[in-house]
């Protein structure tokens, strides 16, 4: 994808452009573009988005309560977000607070078998040279098979990242859906195998995703492993798919939101460990962000993001901890899902077109 092929030919100037002016007006907004699309869809007022609207959700908050962005005012009001605005984090995870923090979930998860995603906040100050409309764009040309969003709300501040992770794809006219197990991360490593542990750790969200239908009465087929390339690393992705009563689609979000690919499982204890062990709020990273339309429901999980604000961006990283996990090998991973993002916020690798 090159430099121009985003909005290429749209009226106002640049997406960028476009994105830092509805910035500075302080006003509701949100932006997105559906894998493989190259031309940006706009939500809120003034906007002309019709029946078709952007939604958002904290970590943890129910699908009732997801923020709906349209042509006009925030449908609903979330009780995870409250009333008054997320400020950006501003106290990045140390090396030291994250290894102890790893080691504390290791031994909790030890104890049950099970999995938690431990993350990391990194944050800044947004270098100068740069601004958050070219930040988005540079983010957006390099991940054309993610959903890229940038939203800013009352509620939440101002988010944007590019995430690869289906949470539901949804007809809601036929009920046919398909969603995804992606856990299971390493740099990209030709045909060589994978170890137990990802491969553990992305059985946790099979078991989890088709658990959690089968409790609702849906059967849902699992196909094959396969690779997902995201910039320099890769993901173990299981494809879920089947068919479900068109009116279940509020159940079946409560029942998928948060996967054990952002929380862990058992889901409770899971949530417990990172009340214990993270010292950040979570904020949006870890929730969803969803494009709704008369005929489809499309949502995906809320990962490889930053919130930011005129000066200070916040990244947030994580990555499953089990058992088997190795400290320093799983701030590794952090690393390399966020490097890209961290150098864009700090100037580097953003076009010198880009205007």
């Amino acid at each position: 994808m090159n430099k121009d092929s985003i909005g290429k030919n749209k009226p106002g100037g640049s997406v960028s452009q476009q994105i830092d002016r509805a910035l500075a007006s302080g006003e509701q907004f949100g932006m997105l573009l559906l894998p493989g699309e190259n031309e940006p869809r706009w939500f809120g007022k003034g906007y002309g988005s019709g029946m078709m609207t952007m939604e958002v959700a904290p970590w943890l908050a129910p699908f009732a309560s997801r923020l709906v962005i349209g042509d006009g005012d925030t449908a609903t009001t979330t009780t995870a977000a409250g009333t008054h605005p997320m400020p950006v984090h501003r106290h990045s995870t140390s090396h030291a607070e994250y290894i102890n923090g790893v080691e504390g979930v290791i031994g909790s998860c030890s104890k049950r078998s099970g999995k938690t995603v431990y993350s990391r906040a990194i944050c800044g100050h947004i270098d100068p040279s740069t601004t958050p409309g070219r930040i988005a764009r540079s983010l957006f040309e390099a991940h054309p098979n993610s959903l890229r969003f940038i939203y800013h709300t009352p509620q939440t501040g101002s988010w944007l990242g590019a995430t690869p992770e289906i949470l539901l794809d949804f007809d809601k006219t036929t009920g046919e859906f398909r969603t995804m197990a992606l856990a299971g991360t390493r740099k990209k490593a030709g045909n060589s195998p994978w170890d137990e542990k990802n491969i553990r750790e992305n059985r946790f969200v099979i078991d989890f995703i088709t658990d959690s239908l089968s409790r609702l009465g849906i059967t849902a087929e699992v196909a094959p492993l396969e690779e997902v390339a995201y910039g320099e690393i890769e993901h173990l992705c299981a494809h879920i798919h089947g068919t479900a009563n068109p009116g279940q689609l509020p159940d079946i979000m409560d029942a998928l939101n948060p996967t054990p690919a952002l929380c862990g499982y058992p889901k409770t204890d899971a949530i417990n460990d990172l009340r214990k062990f993270e010292a950040h709020p979570r904020g949006c990273y870890g929730g969803f962000v969803a494009f709704s339309s008369p005929r489809f429901y499309k949502a995906f999980v809320n990962l490889r993001c930053m919130q930011f604000d005129t000066s200070r961006y916040c990244i947030y990283g994580g990555g499953g901890i089990t058992p088997q996990s190795v400290p320093d090998e799983e701030w590794a991973e952090t690393e390399a899902k966020t490097t890209f993002l961290q150098q864009l916020a700090n100037g580097c690798h953003i076009e010198k077109q880009i205007r």
